[in-house]
């Protein structure tokens, strides 16, 4: 039991939650510099949401402890130091609601990083959609090539995560009950384009009908990334068709088996809404004798279960709704049919704890000020005591 004791001791005690904090500004500090290196993304990935974070340096890689593993061991030495093993009495009741507030906090963090999706919704006046687009994944969809373009599509789904599995030469066979064939994926690549092959060009993919990947260094900005991967129907074992999917090529790739086709296209993975959204009208102002805009907003209607609700979304007012949330985040031009017209852009987040830090926060208030009045009171009743007795 010793050994055990001792093992919990460390786990709560003062100097680790020193060590874990003083760990975290490290990495808060080496994650924003090397942001103009690798971009918001990547440092995100890599700093933060990692076990072992890899710190680049002249001398190759180092290895650090990522925030998801001092964030486990702050959770653990909150949970045993300033929960359990602290003693319970009145005097530590403010204290105790504030570590729990604390708990409440990490939680929010924790159920936003395994349990979130994030991406954008950009309309032009008159546009509706009940889908948001990720800004950095990406899937496959696979859907009937003959199928009526007017009603709606059954979609087979292949998701970011396998898709990045298939890196470095792998590959990998994906059987459906709706497939007439078998998919074969392979050679992935974050930050490609096919490119016809010349005598003054030769790559390291594969060539199919001429063409093969070029390969671009991963972009600062992680959402400029357009991927390419391999793409082989098989019967068999035996291949019937082949083709390289584009992340920017705006026709679908017909794979099939000579019987059954199928499109197939790499987009960036799309989510679900409960509701429509319909664009109004959109509104921007800019600052006097500048091109930059002091003010844009969005006046949007919004369609659930057959009933309409008019709501405007401005840069400090989103939607919250369903649990999701839509902040008016940028605007731009588009081509259309009619020519260029302006869009709207909404920046949209689907997490479940949307108010926890809320809740948070006032638990921790309700925590200091009762520690505080508590203080202050000692205090007078401290004073009152002196005072009475010099007299």
């Amino acid at each position: 039991m010793k050994p055990i004791r001792a093992v919990i001791d460390v786990l709560g005690s003062f100097g680790l939650s020193v060590a874990v904090l003083s760990g975290m500004l490290l990495l808060t500090f080496l994650g924003t510099v090397e942001q103009q290196n690798t971009g918001l993304y990547e440092v995100q990935k890599n700093y933060f949401e990692s076990w072992i974070a890899m710190h680049p340096t002249r001398w190759g890689e180092m290895p650090l402890p990522g925030g998801v593993l001092l964030m486990s061991l702050l959770a653990v030495n909150l949970a045993i130091g300033g929960l359990v093993r602290i003693r319970k009495s009145k005097r530590t009741a403010g204290i105790i609601i504030c570590h729990v507030g604390i708990a409440l906090l990490m939680a929010a963090g924790l159920v936003k990083l395994t349990n979130s999706d994030d991406g954008f919704l950009a309309l032009v006046e008159g546009e509706s959609s009940d889908d948001f687009v990720s800004f950095f994944h990406w899937e496959v969809a696979i859907y009937d090539a003959e199928a009526d373009p007017d009603a709606p599509v059954q979609e087979i789904l292949i998701d970011d995560t396998d898709l990045r599995a298939l890196s470095g030469g792998r590959s990998r066979v994906f059987s459906h009950p709706d497939l007439g064939f078998q998919l074969e994926l392979s050679n992935y690549v974050p930050n490609g384009r096919p490119l016809p092959v010349g005598p003054q060009w030769r790559s390291e993919y594969p060539i199919v009908d001429g063409y093969a990947t070029y390969t671009f260094p991963k972009a600062n900005q992680a959402e400029e990334n357009v991927p390419v991967v391999y793409a082989r129907a098989l019967v068999g074992g035996q291949v019937t068709s082949a083709g390289i999917l584009y992340g920017g090529e705006a026709s679908p790739l017909i794979l099939g088996n000579g019987d059954e086709l199928m499109a197939l296209s790499l987009r960036k993975q799309r989510f679900q809404m409960p509701f429509t959204v319909h664009l109004d009208d959109f509104h921007m102002e800019e600052h006097p004798r500048t091109r930059i805009a002091s003010v844009y907003r969005s006046d949007i209607t919004k369609l659930q279960d057959g009933v309409e609700d008019k709501v405007r979304i401005e840069m400090n007012r989103p939607l919250r709704d369903s649990g999701l949330v839509l902040f008016q985040s940028s605007y731009g031009t588009r081509m259309t049919d009619l020519g260029p017209r302006p869009y709207s852009q909404f920046s949209v987040v689907r997490n479940p704890s949307d108010h926890w830090p809320l809740y948070a926060c006032i638990v921790i208030g309700v925590g200091l000020l009762f520690a505080f009045v508590q203080r202050l009171t000692a205090f007078l009743k401290k004073q009152n005591a002196a005072r009475r007795a010099a007299a």
